[in-house]
């Protein structure tokens, strides 16, 4: 009995399917107002015994809707995903109706939008939101090309949208969009991945111009693993251990993730009566390892980095399964592949024999050969043919079940590491991470790790004081400062009730500043201030051998420097009367 169900409502029996042969059954339905079907929802067929209606020998399900199929097909596409100012772009286009045939009513209308600013070249421009408007009928012979004209990008890279819209004789329309970058420069560093290595180049327009760089390979931490200078175009190994490149040339860079690309690496295992094989695909020659299990138990192994791999020994244990199992190292991570190789006796084999091509109204021949899993012709074959057309594009093969039944092979015990409480400090290691994060163009880096062991900088000051400001940094921090000295005179007391602005007025000239930390004296000799100017100085005492710095007793003021101080400092007693009316 053929049943249909939609959750909610009552079951719907649609008659008996007869069998054609033992274990066969065939049959089908038409989908009539009568059954009164809800558009949009999804509908489960179930095969019913007669007997037990309540026990079904096989189900699906199918989703009730109104479409059309369209008989056209369009295609976008851009000559370049990426290109610089002098390089046009190109889209490309193409209508062909259901038989492949080019459209020759077909028009198009291009909009392209600025997407999103990634950088401008002047302080204040106006850059529109649509950039170029262009409609045009499509070619009634092979692809519709359409230059970009350069003149419509701004000086500034932008990533834009190309929208396409399709419309033929009866206005059917159909959109189309793709996306691409702009980048307003004379030239850029470009990087390619190829099957084993990498390629580095510097492209001026399509032309490869030399240039001298130096490429960088990190890992998942962005810890750098080498660094190596090129003179570009350059080609160089792939580093699997890597999980992205990044090169540098004056004031341009690239970079790539292997993280969005594919490893490309490919297993294929197979399973005869007397024997078990597999292939291994390896194009980029990643270091792999391989493993080939009887059940448990472990029958071979192996390891390399060849492109290709063909593994074939005799089979032992039985009708037990096998299991192939390939680890390899890819962007920085090891990879896994895994194929269960039971021998399935059930498994048949389709041998068919067609024309490649046939057109609308012609009758074809097709010659069908099944055979079993030793090779051998089967007879009494219950064989299903079906065909669709090209329109139904996300379409999928039927799936069959599988008669073989096996023990899989037990899960590999796993360990985790919990780092959840895991946390710490340290210094920044600035040679590293100055250029990587671009801190070498901020003044306040400048600041903590002056690059000649003292950082200045002059600004205008509101009041016009000439003034300074002097600072005493270590290992990019600032040392506290307890007493600061201006020609000799004590102009700053840590400990003072009334701390003052830690900015010191004098006058222009040159002038000697010491400064006491908690455990050094520093002393700059020469310092000049500009009249009307205020400056902002650091002293670097990284260094051991710093020319400015004397050691001082640790953690308290010698004699000396007490008598020093005395002179400028006094105590003072405060009484509190506090009158209470009666």
């Amino acid at each position: 009995m053929l049943q249909l169900n939609k959750y909610g409502r009552k079951v719907k029996n649609l008659g008996k399917v007869e069998a054609y042969r033992k274990g066969g059954f065939e049959g089908y339905f038409v989908l009539h107002d009568s059954l009164k079907l809800d558009l949009d929802y999804s509908y489960t067929l179930a095969l019913h015994s007669s007997d037990k209606a309540e026990e079904a020998y096989i189900s699906g399900t199918f989703s009730y809707e109104d479409y059309e199929l369209k008989e056209n097909d369009y295609t976008l596409t851009l000559r370049h995903e990426e290109h610089q100012s002098g390089k046009p772009n190109t889209i490309v286009l193409r209508g062909a109706n259901a038989n492949g045939m080019n459209l020759l009513d077909a028009r198009v209308e291009i909009v392209i939008k600025t997407n999103k600013i990634i950088k401008s070249e002047q302080a204040l421009q106006f850059i529109p939101d649509t950039l170029w408007v262009h409609q045009q009928p499509l070619d009634a012979i092979g692809e519709t090309e359409i230059a970009i004209p350069d003149s419509i990008f701004p000086k500034a890279s932008v990533d834009y949208t190309v929208n396409a819209s399709f419309l033929n004789s009866t206005n059917e329309r159909t959109h189309k969009s793709k996306n691409a970058t702009y980048r307003y420069a004379k030239g850029l560093l470009k990087l390619t991945l190829l099957q084993d290595s990498l390629l580095v180049q510097y492209l001026e327009g399509d032309t490869v111009v030399p240039m001298n760089a130096e490429l960088s390979a990190y890992d998942a931490a962005y810890d750098e693993l080498t660094s190596q200078k090129l003179r570009l175009p350059a080609r160089v190994p792939l580093n699997p251990y890597a999980e992205g490149y990044e090169v540098y040339a004056e004031s341009l860079s690239a970079a790539i993730d292997f993280t969005a690309e594919q490893a490309n690496v490919m297993l294929e295992a197979a399973r005869t009566q007397d024997s078990i094989s597999f292939s291994l695909q390896n194009p980029r020659h990643l270091p792999y390892w391989y493993f080939v299990y009887s059940g448990e138990k472990l029958v071979a192994r192996g390891d390399g980095k060849a492109p290709e791999l063909y593994f074939k020994q005799k089979a032992k244990g039985g009708d037990s399964p096998y299991f192939v199992v390939v680890q390899y190292m890819w962007a920085g991570s090891m990879q896994k592949l895994q194929e269960d190789v039971p021998l399935r006796k059930h498994m048949l084999t389709i041998d068919l024999q067609a024309p490649q091509v046939v057109y609308p109204g012609q009758e074809a021949s097709m010659k069908v050969a099944v055979s079993d899993v030793s090779g051998k012709p089967v007879a009494n074959v219950d064989l299903t043919a079906y065909a669709f057309t090209s329109k139904f594009k996300d379409s999928g093969m039927p799936s069959l079940p599988a008669w073989d039944k096996y023990k899989p092979q037990k899960p590999v015990r796993t360990l985790e590491k919990d780092d959840s409480n895991v946390g710490g400090k340290k210094l920044m290691d600035w040679s590293y991470w100055s250029r990587r994060m671009g801190l070498d163009s901020i003044a306040y880096y400048h600041f903590l790790y002056p690059q000649h062991g003292q950082f200045t900088a002059y600004a205008t000051t509101l009041d016009s004081i000439t003034q300074v400001s002097p600072f005493v940094v270590d290992s990019g921090r600032v040392v506290p400062v307890h007493v600061v000295y201006l020609d000799e005179v004590p102009v700053y007391f840590s400990q003072t009730d009334v701390l003052p602005a830690y900015a010191f007025a004098a006058d222009s000239g040159y002038h000697t500043i010491k400064l006491r930390t908690v455990d050094k004296l520093v002393t700059l000799d020469s310092v000049y201030l500009k009249h009307k100017y205020k400056l902002t100085i650091s002293a670097d005492i990284t260094a051991s051998n710093n020319r400015f710095v004397q050691a001082a007793e640790k953690g308290k003021l010698s004699p000396l420097e007490q008598r020093r101080l005395h002179g400028y400092l006094f105590t003072c007693s405060m009484v509190l009367a506090l009158t209470v009316p009666i």
